[in-house]
């Protein structure tokens, strides 16, 4: 998707809560006028560039770096300090740290709305705000994602697993919506490692015990020497 955009477009690139082989970096780095902005483990190896921001603390999430660095970029008469609140109710979110009460109240209305309508309703009013309308999608898929998660779970396979010499509970479940949280849900069941299978993609989480980004890479090395 990189190479395509940069055939047809000679502007500034950025790329952000993303990260890219070792091979487009090089090619980016030929190019020039590219930003990345990335807070995984997996875009480590990418640090040795000077246009990619690599958080190795994780201590912003994609949205926080993009808005941190538009912010520092552009002029102060533009609207990105409107969409504060915003980003640090999705940083507070995708990191995992639930600080703020409105947090997963965001986090249902996004799964109620689905992106396209969810990224619309925000960048016509950015305040972080709910409507009546709102409060009812927000407690409607509260109780659908209560129902789903029970379900999930209950079905899930517990299997031992030796993984680098240790013995570690791995959780499987078909799972297609909710994934973070019926992961932690899973953890919370004794899991070390939670694998969430749906009809397009896998997604791991675990506790500190394994590093899924070492899975994820292996799995994508696996991939690509099959094709």
């Amino acid at each position: 998707a990189v190479r395509d955009i940069c055939k047809s477009y000679d502007g500034t690139i950025i790329i952000a809560d993303l990260s890219v082989s070792e091979e487009v970096a090089d090619y980016l780095n030929f190019r020039g006028n590219v930003h990345l902005l990335d807070h995984h483990k997996t875009a480590l190896k990418l640090a040795k560039y000077p246009w990619c921001v690599i958080d190795e603390r994780n201590e912003k999430c994609g949205s926080m770096l993009l808005y941190s660095f538009v912010t520092k970029n552009t002029d102060s008469g533009f609207v990105v300090p409107r969409l504060k609140e915003l980003v640090t109710l999705a940083d507070d979110h995708d990191r995992w740290i639930k600080q703020y009460p409105k947090t997963n109240d965001l986090k249902y209305l996004h799964d109620f709305l689905k992106q396209q309508k969810f990224v619309k309703r925000f960048v016509d009013n950015p305040r972080v705000v709910f409507s009546s309308t709102e409060e009812k999608f927000i407690e409607h898929e509260k109780d659908q994602e209560k129902e789903y998660i029970e379900e999930v779970v209950n079905k899930a396979i517990f299997v031992d697993e030796l993984i680098d010499g240790n013995v570690y509970k791995i959780a499987y479940a078909l799972c297609g919506n909710y994934q973070s949280n019926v992961g932690h849900h899973l953890l919370d069941e004794g899991a070390d490692l939670a694998v969430l299978i749906d009809k397009e993609k896998v997604s791991l989480r675990s506790n500190n015990h394994i590093d899924c980004s070492k899975i994820a890479a292996k799995l994508i090395i696996a991939a690509l020497e099959q094709h």
